[in-house]
């Protein structure tokens, strides 16, 4: 490398890192011992450990692949989720985020798996800006008006949400300027290394990211328009010539654009066996697209998806009207350069209404015109995912329209590309607080259940851990995480895409043990696939999960005769399946519900205009001692009732209100059903008599009346932290809490 080449890229390495510093901060003072959790612009830091998210799946992948190139996997076998029993089934061919996860797997093996992604994000970053300089510089007249409008490729806040928030689009979108580049190489200056580049920058896209791939593969023919135009015009006789040269420039770019087109039939087929196989309906598109005002907005509310601000806005609009004038005036010269920054202006305009979705100003023509005419766009959920395109398309732009109206003095230049990259800095930085996820170094639960296996000499110990989700609920990361330091198969996953037979098979067969109603069928079954312990995560318990605390589900557990109990480390316990024949005898279930049951939800309604008001759980019901509903109404009248049990009506009364005063009514669930999801309609039938409250409750009474003092054990709520053996005591740890 020669010298001035050395000297270039160490200025950009040093422009990175007084950007990431800046931006990033708090991050570089936990760059060894935690990762961005997310980016949000929050008024005090948040951080803490284990937070779960997108940055922890993306991390168990990372470790996955570190794990198959150290040799503890076997190559391009995903053991450690979605495992129901066969290891066979887990043999997942794929590029596991190469070459992301190889950078990773460096730095994680020199120092910690934080070291290793954080590395792996300023690496990143440093990429980004390498190619986009190297490729504003090939538009502008000196390389000092590309080294400062380039710096808001690393800039854009949607580059940071995607990376803090642990997008693998955060990462790859670093492919995206060397594609550019690389294409532009191969266009202008007919060189097949350039193809080369376009064509890896391409495969390292599928195999980084779908979105980034998906994008980039779509974005070829454009920048290909936009190089040819830019580029010294032929003369006839050596037009042909020339075509000829750039075709077999572009050939390698081809060769593995259809490559990675034959590999990507294998995701999509994959897909086509997940629960998002036939895409994604212009309903869940609209509720992803954001609004035109976050163009401009950083508010809490906007979340800077898809700022572009002022200033680059200014700087391109600015510099269009300056060549525009001089088109007018009849600068022949400028022509080619306004062509130039009209194609470059007008892709841009196309991003950002590609990117707003159904929120565009021409109620979402963008989007519809895309998913009629380019199929795969069905599969696009987040439409802002084609922001990945945008700081490429903004820094050449941003560029060339600094070049038209900073004159050609040096000091002017300097001053001119100093002033709008400082002021970039401040615009795009100020609204990037990143949420600093802190990672557990060991868990001693998951630790037990392998020691416990060792003992056992079983050397494909499998595990199922509470709660149970669908699978594509990030709170799954937490256990993901923790089954990759010790190499613990999971029943468990998480996923976008979520395998079909994961559903049924999994999920809705072992739901009920969320709230601990645990058969003898369900843990033979579990045992049949070679699952022999239950986890469960104490604090990773909302009410989506039950309609009733986590305590319920820990009694349970406690007490069923076929599990016994190896760990608890604080919010973890650990259990181990024993079969029929090694079941305890001391069986105590049945007096779980006495206790007082703190409910998840409250029904705040009056009877509507039609009269009728229905309350329903998010989640089934383990069947409980005492369940019911209790109903506060006010005013004398009559109400009818409707009991529901999975939708099948059980019984049907009314409840009858004699004084004007608040009343207390209950409606008792009797069922046979272990698992259920109960409802409770009620219609107004005579009299004035109206609902306040409707709660599900269970266990005690809640019967308060005037000087009675009711007292409530901490487990009984809902909670973060930790109990104690005896469930009496929460323990609660701020650096694990939420504030």
């Amino acid at each position: 490398m020669k010298i001035s080449k050395l000297y270039s890229f160490l200025i950009l390495t040093a422009a990175t890192f007084i950007v990431w510093l800046f931006v990033a901060w708090p991050l570089p003072a936990y760059f060894s011992t935690g990762m961005p959790a997310c980016n949000q612009n929050v008024k005090t830091t948040d951080i803490r450990y284990m937070i779960p998210g997108d940055h922890l799946q993306l991390l168990y992948h990372f470790e996955l692949a570190d794990s198959m190139v150290t040799g503890k996997t076997p190559l391009f076998y995903n053991l450690y989720e979605f495992n129901t029993g066969n290891d066979e089934d887990r043999y997942e061919p794929g590029p596991y985020y190469v070459p992301f996860s190889l950078i990773y797997t460096l730095f994680a093996g020199i120092g910690s798996a934080a070291l290793g992604w954080n590395m792996t994000g300023f690496i990143s970053l440093l990429c980004t800006l390498f190619f986009t300089w190297h490729l504003t510089a090939r538009y502008v007249p000196k390389k000092s008006w590309a080294s400062g409008i380039a710096i808001v490729s690393i800039l854009l806040p949607y580059r940071w949400i995607t990376l803090l928030g642990g997008s693998p689009t955060g990462f790859a979108m670093a492919l995206v300027p060397m594609l550019l580049l690389g294409l532009d190489i191969a266009v202008r200056d007919k060189k097949w290394t350039g193809g080369l580049m376009a064509g890896i920058a391409v495969i390292f896209a599928y195999c980084s990211d779908l979105h980034v791939f998906f994008f980039a593969v779509l974005v070829i023919p454009i920048w290909c328009i936009i190089a040819f135009i830019i580029s010294e015009s032929p003369n006839n006789e050596k037009r042909l010539a020339s075509y000829q040269k750039i075709a077999i420039a572009l050939s390698p770019t081809i060769i593995l654009v259809f490559c990675s087109y034959l590999l990507s039939r294998s995701t999509a087929a994959e897909l086509a066996d997940a629960t998002m196989a036939n895409g994604w309906d212009l309903f869940e598109v609209a509720t992803f697209s954001p609004r035109v005002i976050e163009l401009f907005t950083q508010a809490e509310l906007s979340r800077g998806l898809i700022y572009v601000g002022y200033i680059v806005s200014i700087t391109i609009i600015a510099g269009y009207i300056s060549l525009s004038w001089q088109l007018v005036r009849k600068k022949k010269d400028v022509l080619k350069v306004w062509l130039l920054l009209t194609i470059l202006i007008l892709s841009i305009i196309s991003i950002i209404l590609l990117a707003l979705g159904t929120n565009d100003p021409f109620d979402g023509f963008a989007i519809k015109l895309g998913r009629r005419f380019i199929p795969p766009y069905k599969m696009i959920r987040q439409t802002a995912k084609i922001f990945c395109l945008l700081p490429s398309f903004l820094a050449v732009a941003g560029a060339v329209a600094t070049a038209v109206i900073i004159n050609s003095k040096s000091t002017a230049t300097k001053i001119g590309t100093s002033l709008i990259c400082l002021l970039m800095v401040f615009e795009y930085g100020y609204g990037i607080n990143p949420r600093i996820s802190l990672l557990d170094r060991e868990q001693t639960a998951y630790k037990a259940v392998m020691s416990d296996a060792k003992q056992a000499d079983n050397k494909r110990p499998l595990a199922i851990v509470l709660p149970l989700w669908p699978g594509d609920s990030h709170w799954s990361s937490r256990y993901q995480y923790d089954a990759s330091i010790y190499y613990l198969r999971l029943i468990n996953g998480y996923r976008p895409a979520v395998p079909s037979g994961y559903i049924e098979d999994i999920f809705k067969r072992y739901e009920s043990m969320n709230q601990g109603i645990i058969t003898d069928a369900q843990l033979d079954n579990l045992l049949s696939r070679g699952c022999e312990y239950l986890l469960i995560h104490e604090d990773a318990f909302p009410e989506k999960v039950s309609p009733f605390p986590v305590s319920l589900t820990i009694t349970r557990l406690m007490q069923h005769p076929r599990l016994e109990l190896l760990q608890q480390d604080e919010r973890v316990r650990s259990f181990k399946i024993l079969s029929a024949k090694e079941a305890k005898q001391d069986d105590n279930i049945n007096e779980v519900g006495k206790e007082i049951m703190f409910p998840s939800r409250l029904w705040y309604s009056s009877l509507d205009t039609t009269g009728e008001f229905e309350a329903k759980t998010r989640a089934p019901v383990g069947n409980i001692k005492n369940l019911r509903w209790d109903i506060l109404t006010h005013e004398a009248g009559t109400l009818n009732y409707t009991l529901l049990v999975n939708s099948n009506i059980v019984s049907s009364s009314t409840l009858i209100n004699n004084s004007t005063s608040n009343s207390w009514h209950t409606v008792a669930i009797n069922t046979t059903n272990l698992f259920f999801t109960p409802s409770l309609l009620l219609q107004s039938s005579s009299g004035n008599m109206d609902v306040d409250l409707c709660v599900l409750n269970a266990g005690e009474s809640l019967d308060i009346t005037k000087n009675k003092q009711i007292t409530f054990p901490a487990s009984s709520l809902f909670h973060g932290g930790y109990s104690d053996s005896d469930q009496q005591h929460i323990t609660f740890l701020k650096e694990y809490e939420p504030a």
